[in-house]
């Protein structure tokens, strides 16, 4: 193992440490895990803000006490853990770069990449990688088949957007990976266009035996673009919401508020976020969705005052 593996293995394991041992301070922890204080610190502040993307809710997050001798663990990003690869990331990655090498002509990092998963595959390490699986994942065989045989794919799909699992039969056209997660984009009959489904939200996936026509003439380039959007205002004191998010800032108002625009695919993701931003950020267009968004906080509202009335 690479010293830079090494480290980042050692680091790593500082989370599920302290989250096993919230109450043992810095010193305790170098003396159980036989490193130096120092270290130990410098471990922590390379891991603070980092992780999968550039969102905050994607970012570990912890807080040392003033003189550096403990530190609380607020967002561990679920590595509560040691970090694995598991069978669905390391299929479907291997899988990208297998058609990477088919249509690179300079391929010799997509092989030697390749050719490091497979490595630790089969030897099945047990630091941060470990993926060799213990049994071989259904849905990502019925996956890789219904592409390799061009034939139409059934599964159950969780849409984080409204939190909803529905049947879905596709036409699968490939895979590709977007800020750390393996993606399927396949193009939907009923929908009469293409979609992108991770493949860790695939569940019970068959392959059906209709052949499969994935509009590949009509496939997007940039499998993420955004077609509309919105209209927003946001509280001066909140514009930092702009580097964390596909924002284009306008001009400040005098009221305290700065006129920017974003744009977005689902209309129900949209409605989500500005609730989420609720004092933060106001909807103005599309004015459809903006009433959506005010419908919601009313409801919610009236919900929170029938509750106050009957526990008083």
């Amino acid at each position: 193992m690479s010293d830079r593996m090494s480290d980042l293995v050692r680091a790593l394991n500082l989370i599920p440490y302290f989250r096993a041992h919230p109450d043992h301070s810095l010193f305790e922890a170098a003396r159980d895990l036989g490193l130096e204080h120092r270290q130990i610190v410098a471990d922590l502040q390379r891991l603070h803000t980092s992780g999968v993307g550039t969102h905050t809710e994607e970012l570990i997050d912890l807080t040392f006490n003033a003189n550096r001798t403990s530190v609380t663990i607020t967002e561990d990003q679920g590595m509560t853990t040691p970090l694995r690869l598991t069978a669905t990331e390391a299929g479907a990655l291997l899988l990208v770069l297998e058609s990477l090498e088919s249509q690179l002509v300079e391929k010799e990092a997509a092989v030697s990449a390749a050719a490091k998963i497979r490595a630790h595959m089969a030897e099945r390490t047990a630091g941060i990688f470990d993926a060799q699986p213990d049994v071989e994942d259904p849905d990502l065989v019925a996956v890789n088949d219904a592409l390799a045989r061009a034939r139409r794919l059934s599964f159950e799909y969780w849409a984080a957007s409204s939190d909803e699992v529905s049947r879905r039969t596709v036409d699968p056209a490939r895979l590709f990976l977007h800020e750390g997660a393996s993606y399927l984009a396949a193009w939907d009959p009923e929908r009469a266009g293409h979609r992108n489904f991770r493949i860790d939200r695939i569940r019970d996936a068959r392959v059906l035996e209709e052949p499969a026509d994935p509009h590949l003439r009509q496939l997007p380039e940039d499998p993420f673009a955004f077609t509309r959007e919105a209209e927003i205002l946001i509280r001066e004191d909140a514009a930092w919401l702009s580097e964390y998010h596909r924002m284009k800032l306008g001009n400040a108002r005098s009221d305290g508020w700065v006129s920017a625009t974003m744009p977005f695919g689902s209309e129900e993701w949209l409605i989500r976020f500005c609730l989420s931003h609720g004092d933060r950020i106001r909807l103005v267009q599309p004015e459809d969705l903006s009433r959506r968004v005010a419908q919601r906080v009313t409801s919610a509202l009236a919900g929170y005052d029938q509750s106050t009335a009957r526990n008083s």
